[in-house]
C-alpha cells in the first residue's frame, strides 16, 4: 500500500525536525540515514501499519517479537498521533548508533474517546545490517536510567549519573525504579529488586512523592 500524501508529508517534516535538532554542524550519512528512520517509525506508528513498522526492526533483537505484539495489541484499540520530534545526543560507532527521542503523543481510546497527551523521552539504539539502519533496542529514557542507577556500583556513581540527567529525575523515574523491581522480583532476584524499591523510596522521600512512597512500603 502506498503512503498518503499526508503520511509523505509527515515523514519529510519529521525528518526535517530531527535534523534541525541536531547543531548546525554537517551531519554524516549515517546520521541522516538513522534519522530517517527515526521518522519512518512514528509514521509507520500513527499509520498503524505493523509491518512497515517491524521491517525497521533488527529480526536478530531480542525485542522483535515483544514489540510486535506490544504494537499489534496498542493499535487495536488506541488511536496514536506524534509531533514535534527531536534528536539529542546521536552517536554513530561502527555499525551501532544510540540516539534520544523526545516527541509529544496523543494518545486516544478508539472506545471510550479519552485522549492522553504527553512528552516523551526513548533511547533507541539501532544496528546497521547490510547498507539499512535498524531498530535494535526502544526503551523510555527513564527506564534506561534506572537500570544504570540499578547498574552502579555505588552511592557516588548513582549521585553523577542523577546530576547528568536533572531533565529526568521525577515520578517517572522512581516509577521506573520500582517497575525494574518487580521485574527482577519475577525473576526470584528479591536481593535486587529490594534494590531497586530502596532507590525508588529515597528519590520518592526527596521528591516528597507521597503516592509513590505508599507504594513500596
Amino acid at each position: 500500500m502506498q503512503p498518503s500524501l499526508r503520511q509523505r508529508c509527515l515523514v519529510i517534516a519529521a525528518v526535517t525536525i530531527l535534523c534541525l535538532s541536531l547543531s548546525g554542524r554537517a551531519q554524516s550519512p549515517d546520521e541522516a540515514a538513522v534519522k530517517a528512520v527515526v521518522a519512518e517509525f512514528y509514521a509507520a506508528y500513527e499509520k498503524k501499519d505493523v509491518d512497515a513498522l517491524m521491517r525497521l526492526w533488527s529480526a536478530d533483537s531480542p525485542f522483535y517479537a515483544k514489540v510486535r505484539k506490544e504494537v499489534t495489541d496498542q493499535s487495536a484499540t488506541t488511536d496514536f498521533a506524534f509531533s514535534n520530534l527531536a534528536v539529542t545526543r546521536l552517536t554513530v560507532e561502527g555499525t551501532r548508533a544510540r540516539l534520544r527521542v523526545s516527541v509529544d503523543v496523543r494518545a486516544t481510546n478508539r472506545r471510550t474517546q479519552k485522549t492522553q497527551q504527553d512528552r516523551t523521552l526513548h533511547e533507541i539504539e539501532l544496528v546497521r545490517e547490510g547498507t539499512e539502519w535498524k531498530f535494535w533496542r526502544n526503551f523510555s529514557a527513564w527506564k534506561s536510567l534506572a537500570e544504570k542507577m540499578l547498574q552502579a556500583e555505588s552511592d557516588a556513581a548513582r549521585a553523577e549519573l542523577l546530576k547528568g540527567e536533572p531533565d529526568l529525575v521525577g515520578k517517572q523515574l522512581a516509577g521506573a525504579l520500582i517497575g525494574e523491581g518487580d521485574g527482577l522480583r519475577a525473576q526470584r532476584n528479591n536481593k535486587e529488586a529490594m534494590r531497586a524499591y530502596e532507590l525508588a523510596r529515597g528519590l520518592a522521600e526527596q521528591l516528597q512523592d507521597q503516592k509513590t512512597l505508599y507504594s513500596v512500603w
